[in-house]
């Protein structure tokens, strides 16, 4: 079964968004203002329905490409930790986790919480790797902030991870 927002909001809204091409602001198919998300996740579902056809499937392309992408991610930041085969077993355990296997059918849904996950953590990585890298600040920055577009406030409790280095740094 698939999650109710899915099929009756995020999908719908993307939809309204290429065919009538009003990108700004996110619309139910009633036509009423959709402001209770934000815009990013719409964003990216648009584009990959005007590149691949108005469906479902491509509503969930940029889902299932942003799973794919946390998961390396999670084996880059393990690997460099570490060594390759836990960076590997880390990238399969975050993929088969309850958060992700369940609640985002592996991240195959138009499921908003997928680029929250991976903007923020790679938003900590940034920030933990490369704290005295201007240049790498204002990467970590951009990701920060598309975590703020992709989920609204939900993205202060990576600012809480980072606390203690900020507290460590000063």
């Amino acid at each position: 079964p698939r999650p109710w927002d899915e099929v009756e909001y995020y999908y719908p809204i993307s939809s309204r968004m290429v065919a009538e091409g009003q990108w700004i602001i996110p619309r139910l198919p009633d036509g009423l203002p959709f402001l209770q998300k934000t815009p990013l996740v719409f964003w990216f579902q648009a584009t990959s329905i005007t590149v691949f056809d108005d469906s479902l499937f491509a509503a969930r392309i940029p889902s299932i490409l942003f799973g794919l992408a946390t998961a390396l991610l999670v084996y880059h930041m393990v690997q460099t930790l570490y060594d390759w085969r836990t960076g590997l077993t880390a990238g399969l355990v975050f993929l088969s986790a309850p958060m992700i296997s369940i609640h985002n059918h592996s991240a195959t849904t138009a499921d908003l919480d997928i680029y929250l996950i991976f903007f923020g953590s790679a938003f900590v990585w940034l920030v933990w790797q490369r704290y005295d890298s201007t240049w790498w600040m204002a990467v970590a920055g951009i990701t920060g902030a598309a975590a703020v577009l992709a989920k609204s406030l939900a993205p202060a409790i990576f600012l809480l991870t980072l606390a203690p280095l900020v507290i460590r740094h000063w």
